[in-house]
């Protein structure tokens, strides 16, 4: 065997294969027809767009999505995944809270959010992304809480317990480009969550009604990706450019806080108006051309 072509073996054996991201998308029982077709779309939603980033992805819905079968899913997943890959976890439906224990609610027994923590937990990738789009889900906020993790819940404890609005507007977050807030042509966790929380808190003020689910995030911001953009939709030029010009203003601003002390304190006020009035016009700009 030539030098060249031993050490072409030599870095093959030596480099890890590409990270994957391997996702399971599940939607529980809807109760109501209503409730149950619109899970599965929501499900099936999700999972296309998962598709989208590249990611390998498992779909349970109906009869199909049982504790037996997210159970063995689960498994599955870490059978097959390293530390270096990602995993993500989509559960859409209706979730309930006893004041002790979270229930995911599905065909037969429901899983707890001890199994939940438990299957997920023998997980080996180091980044993690649980979505919860379930009354009552900010319950399992705590019991999934894992360094490398990122839970995001419909509601903010497991008492919001009315059927959540969360999963409409995840799925419009997944789609919009006023959710890529960095215009990379691409959504992430952090982006899709805050466009959600947002549209969700939208939702109720026009309408005049008390919120009955506050949108949670635990764990780290996230970057793992839940979309792509239609070609379509992706930014523009200008776009782009305005989001890396609002980067570095808010890097900016950053820096200035951390400077207070050593400055003027009329210089500081100056400087930190200066930049505030400049994001402001980048942001209005920004929106314009959403």
């Amino acid at each position: 065997m030539s030098r060249v072509a031993w050490l072409s073996l030599l870095v093959v054996a030596v480099l890890p294969a590409s990270a994957a991201t391997r996702t399971l998308v599940v939607s529980g029982l809807g109760g109501e027809t209503k409730y149950a077709e619109a899970f599965v779309a929501l499900a099936e939603s999700a999972a296309q767009s998962a598709r989208g980033t590249g990611a390998e992805v498992t779909l349970l819905t109906g009869a199909d999505a049982t504790r037996e079968t997210i159970r063995d899913a689960l498994a599955q997943l870490g059978r097959v995944s390293t530390t270096e890959d990602v995993a993500v976890v989509h559960l859409f439906g209706h979730g309930t809270y006893d004041g002790e224990t979270f229930r995911f609610n599905v065909p037969g027994p429901d899983p707890t959010d001890g199994e939940l923590s438990d299957w997920l937990g023998a997980l080996p990738p180091a980044r993690q992304l649980v979505v919860v789009a379930t009354s009552a889900s900010g319950a399992l906020a705590e019991p999934l809480r894992r360094e490398g993790r990122t839970v995001i819940a419909a509601t903010r404890s497991g008492t919001e317990q009315s059927a959540v609005i969360f999963g409409d507007y995840w799925l419009e977050a997944l789609r919009a480009p006023s959710a890529d807030t960095n215009k990379d042509g691409a959504i992430g966790a952090t982006e899709a969550f805050r466009f959600t929380s947002a549209a969700v808190e939208r939702h109720f003020e026009a309408r005049g009604l008390m919120a009955t689910e506050h949108p949670r995030l635990e764990g780290p911001e996230s970057g793992i990706l839940v979309s792509r953009l239609e070609p379509e939709r992706l930014p523009d030029a200008n776009a782009r450019r305005l989001a890396a010009r609002r980067a570095e203003i808010e890097e900016a601003i950053a820096g200035l806080r951390e400077e207070k002390e050593s400055l003027e304190i009329d210089a500081y006020f100056a400087r930190l108006q200066e930049l505030l009035l400049e994001l402001a016009v980048v942001e209005r700009e920004l929106a314009d051309g959403s």
